[in-house]
């Protein structure tokens, strides 16, 4: 399958997702995570051998609810489309990082067992 041309999308959702406000909130969120990753790895270096704070597991699984609500949007309005139109290698690296920050927090417990998933918020950058 070759990269697919998508025909024009209609209605409110469309509006939504592809309208400008909504892209600059998510590229608002992408700065905020960006900021609190380099937050998150400090404390982390700083206090090698205890968990994060609650309020900051909070915020990173915020961070993920959104990205995980913003990918399934996307999908919604442009179905196949965003996976194997124009822009699908930026499409796919979101579908990746979104993976990679669903399995840093389902896992992040296993850091505490001694198996580290620090490295991964790296990639999310």
């Amino acid at each position: 399958l070759g990269r697919q041309r998508e025909p024009p999308r209609t209605g409110l959702l469309v509006g939504l997702v592809d309208g400008k406000p909504f892209s600059l909130l998510t590229f608002a969120v992408i700065a905020l995570n960006s900021i609190f990753i380099v937050i998150t790895t400090d404390y982390e270096k700083a206090h090698p051998s205890s968990e994060l704070p609650e309020l900051m597991l909070s915020l990173e699984m915020a961070f993920v609810v959104f990205y995980c609500v913003e990918l399934c949007l996307k999908l919604i309005v442009h179905r196949h489309y965003f996976l194997l139109g124009p822009e699908s290698h930026w499409n796919w690296l979101d579908v990746v990082l979104v993976m990679i920050s669903l399995f840093d927090v389902v896992f992040s417990d296993a850091a505490v067992q001694g198996v580290s998933v620090g490295f991964m918020r790296s990639l999310r950058l």
